[in-house]
């Protein structure tokens, strides 16, 4: 009601108790008295039609000619909510304007609506609604009316076709405020955002719309709002329920006469389906790449770190994961060979409940793969365990999604399947190289090495400060022990001097097995007082006393040696070490 008039005030001038003039207004006798409304003074005679609503959506003021156009007499119009005459269809959208209107988000505005005339037949109507507030402060809403029922009759017509065209799309349509409010909505954008119309009215379309696209739709509204036509945009979002979205949407910016923004219509069509289908098939390609990137490299000679570091990464490019590591069978345990990514010390900390769960399944020979979630039920993990009976490779993966979405247990066991053929082809590979390169006796290089990594040395001699050292060490006696305790002694002697020679040299140092009782050392950059140092470790350690059984054997050394500055080649060294030998054991006798 409008509190500035008072309308049951016997000397109010709009209120007749008789005579001539109709009566303009009339209420309840409890309502509080209203003062004098200039306004609406002008429009109570007015051809206009016209009416005041209240904030709790009751008739309070209205004229004759708003009373013709709904066909009621004045008296039964007044005091009754303005809902009773808005078609069924129309109410929500309706409810929502004025809402926003009584709580000052909004002025006035002007709108097309279906009211419902006493007789039960809908007339077309165009409103203008404004707000208006009291001295208290107490808002209200005034309202005319014009009656476009006659004139618009084909509009009307082509209004309900739209309508049920609106309803039954099979795509959601929407109409949206200016402040992107839905306005109305139908069955299949309801479908779409996995809620209610009741929920989906009053709305901000920007609460189903994912923050990163939020700029970008903005600024399409703005090229529209310019002067720009239609625009078709994706937009990643979210449905009611939390489920991820993805809608193609074509906008369309609807004015008013004057050529104002009003509203805009939107249709949506849901391709979800199909952009997750694109996405899991380019994961899969992806997968499926990496896969092969690491079986190339599994088939060149690249290392065992080579091979750990291109499952790790192939796993993280493959699976929604952070981290990703490679444990190894190290004994009776499990120990972290590589880790790639995040995680590395979370993962130890908070998986180490599971260790007892990998280490036994990386003794038992066969695939399989092993989930397990962390302590602090953040990330959970995935294992691929490959084991055999001789060697275990276990490969970790900390999830950030979830792992049967993505194809992931196939994916994380072919990748271990490469992984651990790869090493197992590695280290055979090892193996035979250094059978083919080391003394089966001793363990130390073979004349095969030696071949392969002198002419490296001299070719490095020609760019060091120091030249290269080559030390020949015949064992003197070596014979004696043999026939006097036989080849079983005799082999656990070379091995013994074997390992005194690894202690006397540099970590660098080549220390080769020539055959026999012979032994060479390769000694790069050495000064001279590195050489002179070296020789004598080399003399002392050959010549302690050996422990072999009950039995004590000492043997001697004669050690000859070169050196180079890289000018000579690989085999004139060692024709002049060899000199230097004999010569040696010649001059000693």
């Amino acid at each position: 009601m409008d509190r500035d008039h008072p309308v049951n005030d016997s000397t109010s001038p709009r209120h007749v108790e008789g005579g001539s003039s109709p009566a303009r207004v009339v209420t309840g006798a409890s309502d509080p008295p209203r003062w004098a409304d200039p306004v609406w003074d002008t429009l109570a005679d007015a051809p206009v039609p016209a009416a005041i609503v209240e904030a709790d959506g009751r008739v309070s003021h209205a004229n004759e000619a708003i009373a013709r156009l709904v066909g009621a007499k004045l008296p039964e119009a007044l005091g009754r909510p303005w809902q009773e005459f808005t078609a069924l269809r129309d109410l929500p959208a309706a409810e929502e304007m004025i809402r926003r209107v009584l709580a000052g988000e909004v002025q006035r505005y002007t709108v097309r609506r279906r009211w419902v005339r006493e007789d039960g037949r809908q007339i077309s109507v165009e409103l203008q609604v404004g707000r208006r507030e009291d001295r208290d402060g107490r808002p209200s809403l005034l309202v005319l009316a014009v009656d476009r029922t006659g004139s618009d009759e084909a509009e009307v017509i082509a209004l309900e076709r739209f309508r049920e065209a609106f309803d039954n799309s099979p795509i959601g349509m929407a109409l949206l405020d200016m402040d992107r409010r839905f306005l109305e909505v139908n069955q299949a954008q309801v479908r779409i955002a996995a809620t209610s119309r009741e929920n989906l009215i009053g709305r901000c379309v920007d609460d189903f719309i994912d923050q990163e696209d939020l700029p970008a739709s903005y600024a399409d509204v703005g090229r529209l709002e310019d002067g720009g036509t239609a625009y078709d945009a994706m937009r990643h979002g979210w449905r009611a329920n939390g489920e991820e979205a993805w809608l193609l949407v074509s906008s369309t910016l609807l004015r008013n006469h004057d050529d104002r923004p009003v509203s805009l219509f939107v249709q949506l069509v849901d391709v979800t389906p199909t952009v997750v289908a694109e996405r899991e098939l380019h994961e899969r390609l992806g997968q499926l790449t990496a896969l092969s990137v690491l079986g190339r490299l599994a088939l060149s000679d690249a290392s065992v770190e080579e091979l750990d570091g291109a499952a790790t990464e192939a796993v993280l490019a493959g699976l929604p994961a952070v981290g990703c590591g490679v444990l190894e069978r190290h004994g009776a345990d499990l120990r972290v060979a590589c880790w790639r990514g995040a995680g590395r010390g979370s993962f130890v900390a908070q998986h180490m409940h599971a260790t007892d769960q990998l280490t036994e399944a990386s003794r038992r020979p066969g695939v399989e793969v092993v989930r397990f979630d962390r302590r602090d039920s953040a990330s959970p993990a995935v294992a691929a365990v490959v084991a055999s009976e001789h060697a275990a490779v276990v490969l970790v993966a900390c999830l950030q999604g979830e792992l049967e979405k993505e194809g992931g247990p196939d994916f994380l066991l072919n990748a271990a399947h490469v992984l651990g053929a790869a090493r197992h082809r590695r280290a055979t590979t090892d193996q035979l190289r250094t059978l083919a390169t080391h003394d089966a006796l001793t363990g130390l290089a073979n004349r095969r090495l030696l071949g392969e990594q002198l002419p490296l040395a001299v070719a490095r001699a020609r760019r060091n400060p120091h030249p290269t050292a080559l030390l020949l060490i015949d064992l003197d006696d070596f014979k004696l022990v043999n026939d006097s305790l036989g080849h079983a002694a005799g082999d656990l002697v070379l091995q013994q001097i074997a390992t005194r020679l690894r202690r006397a040299v540099r970590t660098a140092d080549l220390v080769v097995r020539m055959g026999g009782d012979e032994f060479l050392v390769v000694a790069e950059s050495v000064d001279g007082e590195e050489f002179g140092s070296l020789r004598t470790r080399i003399r002392q350690l050959v010549s302690a006393p050996i422990e072999i059984g009950e039995q004590r054997v000492v043997v001697g050394a004669t050690v000859a040696h070169v050196l180079s500055s890289g000018a000579e080649e690989p085999e004139v060294l060692l024709n002049l070490v060899d000199e230097h030998l004999y010569r040696d054991k010649f001059t000693r006798g």
